[in-house]
């Protein structure tokens, strides 16, 4: 069963993390409309983003790059973008301004722009391997696996020591039903970074979709509570269409933890077959 890449994998570029503050705490010192911009982003999307704070010294000049990267993080792509345009008249690493344009555009998913932004950065500077990354990700999202898996390739073979790259590739291959070799590819990642509770989970995951459960509860059930297992393991019944096998997980998993939200939620789309993706912790 094919799936999206959005019902498997969670981001691993960025994470985004909320802080209220005040409009009133957001100041332009360069003169430009910058103030102006963030006041609206955090109005508009009820967002903090305290960190996004234009601190600039009255002497210096503005970080157009810096600031962009820091927007791009917080979904800010509009913003960013405006920023980018500004960082790639003055801003020595044009490769880099064209890689978060290639973000930005994804995010908002103009693919089609997003390529083109990712192909000029590598024009500049061939082994950026995040670049390769954010390429592959892209052709994932057009449901293009074979240029998808190409690009992986050469974001490891660039930068073997970058663990979200053997993430993504091991989602690749799962969503497109190559079970084995995601297993293969995520353990090298887990080899590489053996903390990353995300390729660990997408591990568990792999080995559910080839229909080894055993190992995918061990898995989940070191990485969380039995209840967080149970509803995993209906998770990955429910990518493989098997509905009445997800309730009974679900049902498990309320039973270890009756205050388990997720699985209750889960439980009630699978139930009454609503539109939507099961949530996996």
């Amino acid at each position: 069963m094919r799936v999206s890449w959005v019902s498997v994998a969670l981001p691993v570029l960025c994470t985004i993390l909320p802080l209220f503050i005040s409009c009133a705490s957001l100041t332009d010192k360069t003169g430009d409309t910058l103030g102006l911009e963030l006041k609206k982003a955090a109005i508009e999307d009820k967002v903090a983003i305290r960190e996004i704070q234009f601190k600039q010294g009255k002497n210096e000049p503005p970080n157009h790059l810096g600031l962009a990267r820091r927007l791009t993080v917080k979904g800010f792509y509009d913003i960013a973008l405006v920023q980018l345009d500004q960082a790639e008249k003055t801003d020595t690493k044009k490769y880099e301004v064209f890689y978060l344009k290639g973000l930005c555009y994804r995010g908002k998913k103009e693919y089609a722009k997003a390529i083109s932004q990712f192909q000029q950065s590598l024009c500049l500077s061939p082994k950026y391997s995040y670049a390769h990354a954010g390429l592959a990700m892209t052709y994932d999202l057009l449901k293009e696996h074979a240029r998808a898996i190409d690009c992986y390739e050469k974001a490891i073979e660039i930068d073997p020591g970058v663990s979200f790259f053997y993430n993504n590739m091991g989602v690749s291959f799962m969503i497109n039903g190559e079970g084995k070799k995601a297993v293969e590819c995520l353990e090298k990642g887990i080899a590489v970074n053996p903390g990353s509770r995300r390729l660990v989970h997408n591990l568990g995951l792999a080995y559910g979709m080839l229909g080894n459960n055993a190992r995918a509860m061990g898995i989940f059930k070191k990485l969380d509570t039995p209840a967080a297992a149970y509803n995993n393991m209906g998770y990955v019944h429910w990518l493989k269409g098997d509905r009445d096998k997800a309730i009974e997980m679900y049902h498990k998993a309320i039973a270890a933890d009756p205050g388990h939200q997720i699985a209750k939620k889960n439980l009630l789309k699978t139930q009454e077959n609503r539109k939507g993706n099961p949530v996996h912790l």
